[in-house]
């Protein structure tokens, strides 16, 4: 009786976590100038609008990295994802941006 009552119990506690969806999620990734963009509008609130058009710009010597890798980013694909950005003290310049590519 023991066992049979045990056995139950375990059922119902898998039983919920195993008819949950495995898909992924419907919104996509937001592309790199998005984000670019969203930052910029957080570092704009930081500065106490500082910023004028609340956009960041891009260094001409920025390092780009896309998986670890330099690379223009003309050549970063719209579905990467942000890791990392480096901004200069005034907040209105990338110096460095690291980005991976979506799997």
């Amino acid at each position: 009786m023991h066992r049979l009552a045990g056995v139950c119990g375990v059922f119902c506690c898998l039983a919920a976590p195993a008819v949950a969806k495995l898909e992924r999620p419907a919104v996509e990734p937001p592309k790199p100038a998005d984000v670019l963009q969203y930052i910029a509008k957080g570092a704009e609130k930081a500065a106490g609008s500082a910023l004028v058009g609340g956009e960041l710009a891009l260094s001409p010597d920025a390092e780009v990295l896309l998986d670890g890798r330099a690379c223009e980013y003309a050549n970063v694909p719209p579905t990467a994802n942000v890791l990392r950005i480096e901004v200069t003290p005034d907040r209105r310049t990338i110096t460095r941006i690291e980005f991976q590519s979506a799997k």
